[in-house]
């Protein structure tokens, strides 16, 4: 009963420590040759972040930078620096560009955070579900693209389903029809 009480009263014991890493970005969808907005979410883990840097890659456009309060923005053909800030320790800032998708893509967009510590991240990830997530942008290609083996054609996990549940239906009939033939 002791250490059930000091467990409850000790909520360091029970409490996990922060995630050594966040994403604060999500995949973006954009037509192919349309003019939009992509918002880029950057994170800081346990230190202060002061510099972004957002890697632009081949099948993208950048057009222009939008302001971003307490950042300074500057834009180069295959980066885009974020200066200035800070981003506090575990939490996100985001900036915005204006650009287009050039080409049907899942295309892959890497983040290099700078710590006022000195540390340096690479968010270069193409799983969303990584700890270490580049932004994605689905450039006239369906979400199923993220997925390894699903860039082309569609899933077998949906026909896979409808063949297991199709066999359960007729096993079920079968044994209905075995009962009915043995109670006559």
């Amino acid at each position: 009963m002791a250490v059930i009480l000091a467990l409850l009263l000790s909520p360091a014991v029970i409490t996990p420590a922060p995630a050594p890493a966040h994403s604060c970005g999500l995949p973006a969808r954009f037509d192919v040759g349309t003019p939009g907005s992509l918002t880029i979410g950057a994170a800081a883990e346990a230190h202060p972040v002061n510099k972004v840097e957002i890697h632009v890659p081949d099948g993208f456009r950048v057009d222009r930078v939008l302001p971003t309060v307490g950042w300074t923005g500057t834009q180069g053909d295959k980066l885009v620096t974020f200066t200035r800030g800070p981003i506090e320790a575990f939490h996100c800032a985001y900036f915005t560009v204006v650009g287009q998708a050039l080409k049907r893509a899942v295309l892959v967009f890497p983040i290099t955070t700078y710590g006022t510590d000195g540390t340096v991240t690479q968010y270069d990830d193409r799983d969303p579900s990584s700890l270490y997530p580049a932004q994605l942008v689905l450039a006239g290609v369906e979400p199923d693209s993220l997925i390894p083996g699903q860039d082309k054609g569609r899933s077998w996990l949906a026909p896979a389903a409808g063949a297991a549940i199709g066999a359960a239906a007729a096993f079920a009939v079968l044994l209905l029809v075995r009962r009915r033939r043995k109670a006559a």
